[in-house]
């Protein structure tokens, strides 16, 4: 699965970096791509994993 973020988006790039450095699974492509390395076949558990991942880095910030 992979993530790409828009330019400028708003999410804390401090929150981004301590998700890539607590889960193993998670890789910072570039700047702007997260890559995550799991293999999660159910479609459900899939979303749910990646909901989930996305909560964790907070509420988006305001401009």
């Amino acid at each position: 699965m992979s993530v790409t973020f828009r330019p400028n988006p708003p999410v804390d790039a401090l929150r981004i970096i301590e998700l890539v450095q607590k889960n193993r699974a998670v890789k910072l492509v570039g700047n702007e791509k997260l890559r995550i390395d799991r293999e999660i076949a159910d479609p459900r558990e899939r979303a749910t994993y990646l909901r989930d991942l996305l909560r964790s880095l907070g509420q988006p910030v305001k401009a």
